[in-house]
């Protein structure tokens, strides 16, 4: 983990709660905007990454917990699902940075696929335990895996961009 500077984290850290609401609520428009599913982007799990990086465990575990809740609240499935699925991405990250650096570029493309390939994994099986009548054709599997790559490409620009705001959020919110 990095040392953060103090108090002034804060302000980065509700950004990222609000960021992640708006993607939240947002993702299904951004979706039809880019040509669907293919594209899918897993802001939360780049999110979850850079949070355990400069936050630590429980932030990023609370950050995991909170926004699968609030996905849990936004969507009709199944109670918990989103919940689990993010503390799924959030132990797959901490476990796999284990192996790889989450400060190199090359660390984090491979802990952030490793853990939204774990992510899609659990759900597809849980949706396999919990319905008997889900049948997985092969255009969802190329969309899984298309967004799985979009994903971990983008991250080590993600990260860029988080480590920018964050030095600007930090310049400009005064001391407590």
């Amino acid at each position: 983990m990095v040392k953060s500077s103090g108090r002034k984290e804060v302000a980065f850290y509700c950004l990222a709660w609000i960021l992640g609401l708006f993607f939240i609520l947002l993702k299904g428009k951004l979706l039809n905007l880019l040509g669907g599913s293919f594209f899918d982007l897993d802001f939360l799990s780049i999110m979850i990454a850079y949070i355990l990086l400069y936050y630590g465990r429980i932030g990023a575990s609370s950050y995991a917990f909170g926004q699968g809740l609030l996905i849990d609240f936004f969507s009709g499935g199944l109670h918990g699902l989103f919940t689990f699925l993010y503390l799924i991405v959030f132990f797959g990250i901490l476990t796999s940075r284990r192996f790889f650096s989450l400060q190199h570029p090359k660390g984090q493309i491979l802990i952030v696929f490793l853990a939204i390939l774990l992510k899609t994994t659990m759900f597809v099986i849980i949706l396999s335990v919990f319905s008997q009548k889900i049948v997985i054709i092969n255009s969802f599997v190329w969309m899984s895996v298309g967004s799985i790559v979009v994903t971990c490409l983008t991250a080590p620009m993600f990260f860029f961009l988080f480590d920018q705001v964050r030095a600007v959020s930090e310049k400009n919110t005064p001391a407590l």
